[in-house]
């Protein structure tokens, strides 16, 4: 079963994500306290579904895999497109991710009601 903290810290996650989102420059340190492999395990996930040019802009603007941490004027013109066309894409897919994480949390509770606890099965 998940712990509240587990949750609060997703939901953190994304309250960061989001709020670099909007800042011009890089992104801060990635996701404040929250442990680095949780952060890549849970955008790995949320992200795989992901169209592949929503996924690089992502990757480019909180450098993800090893990418460098990029504006969005420096992401716009790598790609050669629009400043709030990449903005765009990133509320977009951030929102997109949010309401998936938010669909799979909730999945995940209903599942855990319905499971059995070791030792109660007759």
């Amino acid at each position: 079963m998940r712990s509240q903290d587990e949750i609060d810290q997703e939901n953190s996650l994304f309250a960061w994500l989001e709020e670099q989102a909007q800042q011009d420059k890089p992104p801060s340190n990635l996701g404040g306290d929250i442990p680095l492999e949780e952060i890549t395990m849970t955008l790995h996930y949320l992200m795989r579904e992901l169209p592949a040019p929503n996924r690089r802009i992502l990757k480019l603007r909180f450098g993800l895999e090893g990418t460098q941490r990029m504006s969005l004027e420096a992401i716009a013109e790598k790609l050669g497109v629009a400043k709030s066309e990449v903005n765009s894409i990133i509320v977009d897919s951030l929102a997109t991710m949010r309401l998936k994480h938010e669909l799979t949390t909730k999945w995940l509770a209903e599942a855990e009601k319905s499971v059995v606890p070791p030792g109660k099965l007759n």
